[in-house]
């Protein structure tokens, strides 16, 4: 690899990283380093949090959600982009935090079941965070005037006809996805946020109003819709218990 690159008398440092509006970009695309910096900062919050014993169990819901959510959020959908170990870290780091600070176990629970057990903290499971978030941010880019107007057109809905010799309605509204010859072009942003869009139809079951849909993801359930986006990816574990396996080996030796 060359220590730099000559471009129209200008010379361009090559580097294995480089950080961009407060995310790490390797050279491989991996977001590695990215998720091992933000691991580090959450820890570093987390501990300054758990010191602060005294104060009320509220308060300490309240921190967590102020100043170790947003590290979570940041930039979340690249996650599609992240290697499979990167996912499982930034999760365990996430009910990690939750045991360290309010002694929260969910050994052997479902979602579902975790779900039910954080809504009294108006709080989800990493997993269902992750689709609410990706559900918001693709909202915002379809509907908001002034969304980015790239990423606008990579998900721009369209009408598509039907064979004349199918018998139903001879069109419909999705999101077209593109033929890529690549293993990786399922995961291409286009690609891949037009077959999960299209898979949960979208267009159909969510309301173009923020308001009204943001009302429908407080009540719909997103099991399935988390379902179908762990199908597109076999970066995601569809099963909780691997998150928790540290946990049970500390209890197995005690």
């Amino acid at each position: 690899m060359p220590k730099s690159i000559d471009f129209e008398d200008i010379s361009i440092e090559v580097v294995d990283h480089f950080k961009l509006l407060g995310v790490t970009i390797d050279n491989k695309l991996q977001f590695n380093k990215f998720v091992r910096l933000q691991c580090s900062q959450i820890n570093k919050k987390m501990y300054s949090i758990k010191k602060l014993f005294y104060l009320p169990f509220e308060v300490k819901i309240q921190f967590f959600k102020t100043f170790l959510l947003p590290y979570f959020d940041y930039c979340i959908s690249l996650l599609i982009y992240y290697q499979k170990t990167a996912i499982q870290r930034l999760c365990k780091m996430y009910y990690f935090c939750l045991k360290k600070l309010f002694n929260f176990s969910f050994l052997g629970k479902t979602h579902d079941e975790i779900n039910i057990f954080l809504s009294i903290y108006n709080i989800s499971s990493f997993h269902h965070r992750f689709a609410e978030r990706i559900l918001t941010f693709i909202h915002k880019i379809i509907y908001v005037r002034n969304s980015p107007s790239l990423l606008k057109t990579w998900i721009q809905p369209t009408v598509l006809f039907n064979d004349a010799h199918e018998l139903r309605s001879n069109q419909k509204r999705c999101f077209q996805v593109n033929r890529i010859n690549s293993k990786f072009g399922d995961f291409t942003f286009q690609n891949f946020f037009s077959k999960f869009l299209n898979n949960i139809d979208f267009i159909n079951v969510f309301d173009r109003d923020f308001r009204k849909f943001n009302k429908q993801l407080d009540s719909v359930k997103l099991l399935s819709v988390i379902e179908k986006l762990l199908k597109l990816s076999c970066k995601f574990d569809t099963h909780l218990k691997f998150y928790f396996y540290i946990e049970k080996k500390n209890i197995e030796k005690t």
